[in-house]
């Protein structure tokens, strides 16, 4: 069997092992070897040398075999790669075949998806979009351009760019397209303007490529239109805001220069915009701010809003000014917005307002009169020097941040509670109104009352009240010498009164009351000229107006009306107090005194016209000329307008005019003959009756009226002169 092993080391091995066998048994067991019980020496070798001539031919016949194995290795290995390759070629093909087919497939639905991507961009965009023949002929437009434009899609085809565009833009569209077609340039972006179908102008950005042939023919060009008229509307009015702002604006780099100002700023800074493109912002910047303004320049390069800043800027001219400034950063362009307003006034206000709070905090801690403030809760925010002097407080702490009405005024001057509700200063905040009181008290640290006249003034802030102030004074010498006049006032026998300016009167003494008739401690309550005689009142309104004017009214004497409507006589001497708004007067009956003046200056006036008279009667030779004598005398003691004097003609019962003096002088006239019993004249001749008036204007018996009104007529005094009856 160990013929059929094809390899010859496995032969060999198999050889040397039966040789060792054969030779172990056949010495040592020959019967399981030879079949006999005797040991032979030499049937051993034969054995083994049988088995190697046997293995001679077996090698040979193993190594004709490995040839041949080899040989039909070498053929089979040969077919086998043979078939490998023609597999793998058959593979490859079969995998390229279907890569190009797949890769078709794909080109073709891309083709596909992008020509639909295409039409749906094209027909569905928001902006105008045109496909146009290389010689500019539309081939295409979307509805979103016929919109833009007014017009449908056909009438579009048909008008054509040409037609649409303003004809001041076309030859710089036509310069675009033909180096689109000449290669020069891949595609071009303008802005120009359309003509809308109602002839509307729009302003639109347009953006044109060219598509070419795999071979590098124009095929078409491809346009997107967008409107930008309300864009260009908004920069314009943006622009003409930025030009015409009165608020100073700029566009400043990171580079630290300003790329674009307007003229306010222009003006602000003293230099022109071109001039201030090569200067450095920070060079305008007062070198003791360049910090603060450095620092809110790093903010705003790194994108941070910063708040208002303010800082000064020197001007071309040398001159400083205070700008309040705010930014805005973009950082994608790199720029940032910056607005300012020139605050000078307002800085030099604040410097001048803080001199203002130093003056006053110093005023209000040298004026001896005491100054505190409360707000709404009635808590004490600041109190002056002489304000803690007068109410015992030595250190501010104790006061300021107390309650001051539970503190210093919560009770009247007699120690009865005063409610918070009641008291006066609080009405200045909760009414928001000034307020001045004169007759209470505050109580010091140690519980004396301290009589004070206090003004309170409401505080407001933005138009809100935040609380009141109180200014006090002591009033106590005040009260005593107030007093002691008060006294002298009212018991003073002269009449005495105060008036203020606005026309009333505010106080009288008894003597008013005991004199005028009035009841003890009332004040008339009627405008102070109301109680002079009506034929008075002018000279009092002149005395008047002359202390108004600073003046001093000298005495005076008019009549002045009693409780009872009698009038009695006064004489007046009066002074004006502008600072506090009133005058004193002070007056002394004088009626008797002046019913005796007139009583002796009428007896008087009546004796100089009783001898007047008698020397007419006596000395006079003509009855014309002794009556004209007498009416002239009549008129110079009577202070007549004018007198007549008629004479009876008892013939024929007619009063005839003799003489006349004063306004009218001529005895010839409507009144020279006046029949007895005719118009008052020939009435009172008459009746032998005198009658009196002072209402000539109206009475019945004075019969031409008219001449009365144009003559100013007011009263009349006619008597008969009785010489025999």
């Amino acid at each position: 069997f160990l013929a059929m092993y094809r390899d010859w080391r496995v032969l060999v091995t198999a050889s040397v092992v039966v040789a060792i066998d054969h030779a172990l048994r056949g010495n040592f067991w020959p019967q399981s070897v030879f079949g006999v019980d005797v040991v032979s020496q030499w049937r051993w070798i034969e054995h083994i040398a049988w088995v190697g001539f046997e293995d001679l031919f077996l090698i040979r016949s193993c190594q004709l075999g490995i040839r041949d194995l080899h040989e039909t290795s070498l053929r089979e290995a040969r077919l086998e790669a043979t078939r490998d390759a023609t597999e793998l070629a058959v593979h490859e093909r079969t995998a390229l075949l279907e890569s190009r087919t797949n890769a078709l497939r794909q080109t073709t639905e891309r083709l596909q998806a992008s020509e639909e991507q295409f039409r749906s961009a094209f027909e569905s965009s928001v902006v105008g979009m045109i496909l146009a023949a290389p010689d500019g002929h539309w081939l295409q437009v979307n509805p979103a351009l016929c919109q833009m434009v007014g017009y449908s899609e056909s009438e579009l085809l048909t008008v054509g760019d040409q037609r649409l565009t303003k004809p001041d833009d076309a030859a710089m569209e036509a310069r675009y397209a033909r180096q689109l077609l000449a290669g020069t340039s891949p595609s071009y972006q303008l802005e120009k303007r359309y003509i809308h179908k109602d002839g509307r102008i729009l302003t639109v950005r347009k953006f044109a490529s060219l598509v070419r042939t795999e071979q590098g023919e124009p095929l078409h060009f491809v346009a997107q239109v967008e409107d930008i008229t309300a864009r260009k509307r908004a920069e314009d009015e943006r622009d003409r805001f930025f030009t015409h702002t009165t608020t100073a604006m700029c566009i400043n780099g990171f580079d630290g220069f300003l790329k674009r100002v307007n003229p306010a700023f222009e003006s602000l800074a003293g230099y022109t915009s071109a001039e201030l493109s090569t200067i450095p912002f920070m060079e305008l910047v007062h070198p003791e701010d360049r910090d603060v303004a450095a620092a809110c320049v790093k903010d705003l390069m790194a994108g941070d809003l910063t708040p208002s800043i303010e800082f000064r800027i020197l001007r071309r001219d040398g001159s400083v000014r205070w700008i309040e400034w705010s930014g805005t950063p973009f950082l994608d362009w790199r720029v940032f917005y910056a607005v300012g307003s020139d605050v000078t006034d307002r800085h030099h206000s604040q410097q001048a307002l803080a001199e203002s709070n130093e003056r006053i905090a110093t005023l209000m801690n040298s004026t001896a009169a005491g100054i505190y403030g409360i707000d709404l809760r009635g808590d004490c925010t600041f109190a002056n020097a002489a304000c803690l002097r007068m109410l015992g407080y030595d250190h501010s702490e104790d006061f300021i941040g107390k309650n001051i009405h539970q503190l210093a005024h919560s009770r009247y001057a007699d120690g009865s509670p005063m409610p918070a509700e009641a008291c006066k200063i609080y009405r200045a905040f909760r009414e928001g109104i000034d307020g001045h009181v004169e007759d209470e008290v505050l109580w010091r640290r140690d519980g004396t009352a301290l009589p004070v006249e206090y003004w309170t003034y409401p505080i407001r802030a933005n138009g809100k009240v935040t609380g009141c102030a109180v200014s006090f004074i002591d009033i106590t010498k005040r009260m005593t010498a107030q007093n002691e006049r008060d006294r002298f006032f009212n018991f003073v026998p002269n009449l005495m009164v105060v008036a203020g300016l606005d026309g009333y009167l505010k106080r009288v003494n008894l003597a008013f009351n005991t004199l005028g008739g009035w009841p003890e401690g009332e004040v008339p309550s009627e405008p102070f000229l109301d109680y002079f005689h009506p034929d008075d009142r002018a000279i009092v309104a002149a005395e008047v107006q002359k202390l108004l004017v600073g003046g001093e009214a000298q005495a005076f004497e008019v009549r002045s009306r009693k409780y009872d409507g009698t009038y009695r006589w006064f004489a007046w001497s009066a002074k004006a107090f502008a600072d506090w708004q009133v005058i004193f007067a002070t007056a002394q009956d004088v009626t008797e005194r002046k019913q005796a003046d007139c009583a002796l200056a009428e007896r008087a006036r009546l004796a100089a016209l009783t001898a007047d008279v008698g020397l007419a009667l006596t000395r006079e030779t003509s009855m014309p000329n002794m009556l004209l004598k007498c009416a002239e005398a009549i008129v110079l003691h009577v202070d007549a307008a004018f007198a007549r004097i008629w004479t009876l003609n008892v013939a024929e019962q007619v009063l005839e005019l003799q003489s006349s003096a004063g306004l009218y002088t001529h005895i010839n006239g409507a009144h020279a003959r006046i029949p007895l019993g005719q118009f008052k004249i020939g009435e009172i001749g008459q009746s032998r009756e005198p009658h009196l008036t002072n209402e000539v204007i109206g009475d019945p018996r004075v019969h031409d009226q008219e001449w009365v009104r144009r003559e100013g007529m007011v009263s009349f005094a006619g008597y008969p002169l009785v010489v025999d009856d």
